[in-house]
């Protein structure tokens, strides 16, 4: 690891393998989705397991919190999204609207009012978290039975970045959360966008496509710079960035490819660590809310969590 001054040791836990991770809001709990078709739940400080819940049947690919950490929705291969009480493990509610389509990814809106959550065929659907009401939909430009669909809300709940492929071009589209309007598009060349965060000011955001993570303005489409920390030097040899996640304090990202996390200055792009893990495949990545920690997982049974100062 490089730089070990700034990623010190923390948590060890020994789980099943992790497909995704997120901090509750309230900074004193981990939820993990893993691929026994399970969701976990940890003590962020203590690392004591908390709560499983079982209900899926398939693959959790999602998990996420909602913004007063009370409740948890997650996705799956089972085609469905549920929404559980995050301290009793007790379903709230089922959304099937994705029909025979696998969920790969969802995210609350900041108000935790609605879901927007995507499919295999880059479908996002916008729903209540109360009732599971359709609200609208954004068809996809292209099905691609995608493993990586991203999408991430706006700080102020009023737009969604989400992924698109149309015939040889990819990238991402900016788009109103009330109408489906498109505000911003941002281009990828010829490689499929896997991650996306927002920046936490609104202004800015990340997109991850092949080896690189490309910074750009939110509400324009223009590129400030692009991150190339994950680029190995055999030009045969790729590590595709899946993952993303941008620190609270917005100085910082936080980015998975194979095996490897890295995190980098958003105003630099100088790599401050260097992670490496047993995963063979995406690693999954969290902050937390107070961004002095770092939550990592992957495919190995192991959920590691690092202080950074």
């Amino acid at each position: 690891m490089e730089n070990p001054e700034y990623m010190t040791g923390g948590l060890l836990l020994d789980t099943t393998p992790i497909v995704s991770i997120a901090w509750s809001p309230d900074g004193t709990r981990i939820a993990t989705g893993c691929k026994d078709a399970t969701a976990q739940i940890w003590d962020a400080t203590s690392g004591k397991h908390l709560l499983s819940y079982k209900a899926h049947k398939k693959v959790v690919n999602v998990v996420a919190w909602s913004p007063d950490s009370t409740r948890i929705a997650s996705g799956s291969n089972d085609r469905t999204v549920h929404i559980w009480d995050a301290a009793t493990g007790g379903n709230l509610l089922v959304y099937d609207g994705h029909g025979a389509i696998e969920v790969v990814n969802l995210a609350w809106s900041p108000d935790g009012a609605r879901i927007a959550s995507v499919d295999e065929d880059n479908v996002v659907q916008l729903w209540d978290s109360a009732s599971g009401k359709p609200l609208h939909a954004r068809p996809g430009l292209y099905r691609s039975q995608q493993t990586y669909a991203p999408l991430a809300w706006s700080p102020d709940g009023t737009r969604i970045a989400s992924s698109f492929l149309g015939g040889s071009k990819r990238g991402v589209h900016v788009w109103n959360a009330a109408t489906g309007e498109t505000h911003a598009t941002y281009y990828h060349e010829n490689y499929r966008v896997h991650a996306i965060a927002w920046s936490p000011d609104g202004r800015a955001i990340a997109s991850a496509s092949d080896a690189t993570v490309h910074l750009w303005d939110a509400r324009t489409g223009n590129q400030i710079f692009t991150y190339r920390g994950h680029t190995d030097p055999d030009p045969h040899w790729s590590h595709d960035v899946a993952t993303l996640a941008w620190s609270p304090g917005g100085d910082r990202i936080a980015s998975g490819s194979d095996g490897t996390a890295l995190t980098w200055s958003t105003r630099t792009g100088k790599t401050l660590s260097r992670y490496q893990c047993d995963a063979v495949w995406r690693v999954a990545l969290a902050w937390s809310p107070d961004g002095k920690r770092l939550a990592i997982g992957g495919a190995t049974r192991t959920l590691q969590v690092w202080q950074v100062r």
